[in-house]
C-alpha cells in the first residue's frame, strides 16, 4: 500500500491503483469500498464486487444487484434500469466485463452525425441546433468568454470515444484558451477554460475528473 496510506485504520485483503482520486480496497471480510489519497473512506466498504471509477461512476455489486454508482455512493444505473432502456451492445459489454464506462442512455440520441461532428470548427459546432442548448446549460454565463477562446482553432478532432475541440482567444498568447470534449458513446459533454491562469472546469467537479482527452490538453 502507498505509505501515505500507513495509518489508515483497516486490515485490507488487496487494494488497487488510484483512477480519479480514489482506489479500491477490499476487505478481509470480503467487502470493498473506496478511499481517498489520505487513506480516508469516500465509500465505505459495503460492495461484494466493485470496479475503478472511470468518467465519474464505477460498477459494483451491492446486495447481489449490479448498480452504476457517483462518488458520493449514490446509484446512477442499474442492471435493471439498463435492461429496461434496451442498451447498446457496448453498455451491454462494458457491464458483463465490470467496465465503467457508462453510456447514459437518455442521451445517446440526442448527438448530431458523427460526420457533421468531426472536423468541424469548435465554435462553429456549438451552435448546432442538437448541440446548443446543451452548451447553453453546460457554459451558462460563461458562454460568451467560451466561445471567445475558439476564435483561433483547428477543427474537431476523434479521440476514443470524445470528439475534442480546442482554441485560443486571439492576442492572448497562450493563457487564454478553451476546449470541450463530447463523448460519442453518451452524449455526455465536458469543457474546461483558462482565464489568464485560472482554469474553470464545467460538466465535472474537478480538473480530475474531466475525460483524458481534456486533462492532456491542459498538461500541454
Amino acid at each position: 500500500m502507498d505509505k501515505r496510506l500507513a495509518t489508515t485504520a483497516f486490515t485490507c485483503e488487496s487494494n488497487h491503483p488510484f483512477k480519479e482520486g480514489v482506489a479500491r480496497v477490499e476487505l478481509k471480510n470480503g467487502n470493498t469500498g473506496y478511499i481517498d489519497k489520505t487513506g480516508n473512506w469516500v465509500i465505505p466498504a459495503q460492495f461484494t464486487e466493485a470496479g475503478d471509477f472511470s468518467e465519474g461512476v464505477a460498477l459494483v455489486n451491492r446486495g447481489g444487484k449490479q448498480e452504476f454508482i457517483e462518488k458520493i455512493g449514490k446509484t446512477v444505473l442499474t442492471r435493471s434500469m439498463i435492461s429496461s432502456r434496451a442498451p447498446s451492445s457496448e453498455l451491454q459489454q462494458a457491464a458483463a466485463k465490470n467496465s465503467q464506462s457508462v453510456p447514459r442512455p437518455t442521451m445517446s440520441a440526442d448527438l448530431p452525425p458523427l460526420s457533421s461532428i468531426i472536423g468541424a470548427y469548435p465554435g462553429t459546432l456549438m451552435d448546432d441546433p442538437v448541440l446548443k442548448p446543451r452548451f447553453e446549460k453546460l457554459l451558462g454565463s460563461s458562454l460568451p468568454d467560451f466561445e471567445a477562446r475558439l476564435e483561433i482553432s483547428g477543427t474537431t478532432e476523434r479521440n476514443g470515444d470524445w470528439v475534442v475541440g480546442m482554441g485560443n482567444m486571439p492576442h492572448a498568447g497562450g493563457s487564454d484558451n478553451a476546449a470541450y470534449a463530447i463523448n460519442i458513446q453518451s452524449g455526455v459533454i465536458c469543457a474546461v477554460m483558462r482565464v489568464n491562469q485560472e482554469v474553470r472546469v464545467f460538466g465535472a467537479n474537478a480538473v480530475t475528473e474531466l475525460p483524458t482527452p481534456l486533462t492532456d490538453w491542459l498538461a500541454q
